[in-house]
């Protein structure tokens, strides 16, 4: 996905915190890891520009909007920078509360397609 293999194998060996809230017009998204990233999308769907991640090889600029806010499901697309294509990341609440999946689709420029989904459950 455009991310150094050292930076994705320290990632994936540290415990990542997700928080999210929400309010009547935001999303607000926390993702606590090697950094800290936040997102605020409003729930009308309007896209938010923000810098690439410096982490990665892409540079420039990329957007993000929320394309779907229930009560169990949240989906938003990001668009990277022309020629590096476009992120769907879905995350669906089980309805025991108890877990939850995120599937994220990167589509490449090119129309290719690699899909990833996990399963975080809650420990006791």
């Amino acid at each position: 996905m455009g991310v150094n293999y050292l930076i994705r194998k320290a990632a994936d060996a540290k415990t990542s915190v997700l928080i999210i809230s929400k309010s009547a017009t935001h999303v607000n998204f926390v993702v606590k890891n090697l950094v800290t990233v936040e997102d605020v999308l409003p729930v009308d769907g309007a896209w938010v520009p923000k810098p690439v991640p410096p982490a990665g090889r892409m540079r420039g600029e990329m957007r993000l909007r929320l394309t779907k806010s229930t009560e169990n499901e949240l989906e938003m697309v990001t668009e990277f920078p022309p020629g590096e294509g476009s992120l769907c990341d879905t995350l669906v609440v089980d309805p025991d509360g108890n877990s939850f999946s995120r599937r994220v689709v990167r589509i490449r420029s090119d129309g290719t397609q690699l899909e990833c989904t996990r399963v975080f459950r809650r420990m006791s």
